[in-house]
Formats: C-alpha cells, sequence, structure tokens
C-alpha cells in the first residue's frame, strides 16, 4: 500500500465515504482487493425490463479495508519508533566523544 491509497482509505474511515473519479489511478487496486466498495446515488435505469442501480463516484471503507489501513497504520509506527530510536543512539554516541 502506498501513501495515496492510505489517504484514501483514512478519508473514508472518518468521512464514511470518498469521491474517487473512475480516473484515479489505484482504484483497480482498491476495488480488486475489496478495501472499498461503490456507493449507489439512489437513481435507477431499467435495462431489458429491470431496474438496474445508478452509482455515484463516492466509495465507502469495507471491513476489509479498514483491518488493511490498521496494519499500514501499526507497521508506520513501529517503523517510526525504531528509526527514532536509531537517531537516539547515534546522537548519544556522538556526545560521548
Amino acid at each position: 500500500m502506498n501513501f495515496s491509497i492510505y489517504v484514501r482509505l483514512l478519508i473514508a474511515m472518518i468521512f464514511k465515504k470518498v469521491k474517487m473519479k473512475n480516473t484515479y489511478k489505484h482504484l483497480d487496486i482498491i476495488t480488486e482487493k475489496e478495501w472499498m466498495y461503490r456507493l449507489q446515488n439512489g437513481t435507477y435505469t431499467e435495462v431489458a425490463g429491470f431496474p438496474f442501480p445508478n452509482y455515484s463516484d463516492y466509495y465507502a471503507l469495507t471491513v476489509e479495508g479498514k483491518s488493511q489501513l490498521f496494519v499500514f497504520e501499526s507497521k508506520v509506527i513501529t517503523w517510526a519508533i525504531s528509526i527514532s530510536a536509531l537517531i537516539v543512539s547515534v546522537i548519544a554516541l556522538w556526545r560521548t566523544y
């Protein structure tokens, strides 16, 4: 997962939906992995006599998307703690000389 996908998932979690055009470059990854689903806009079109729902440009977060969001955040937090510990160790070593 890259930062762009993370931001879209985070916005969807905070605001319950996010607007994405069909030209968004990571849309196929997001829908293929079922991290988000497309919301209906409430209108219907008749196809061969049967109602077919129309979809908007808004997407909502799924349970799988929410879990992937938390997995990514935990990896980033672990990475940040380890990098900051390394920096503090180097500074402490540098100050002793």
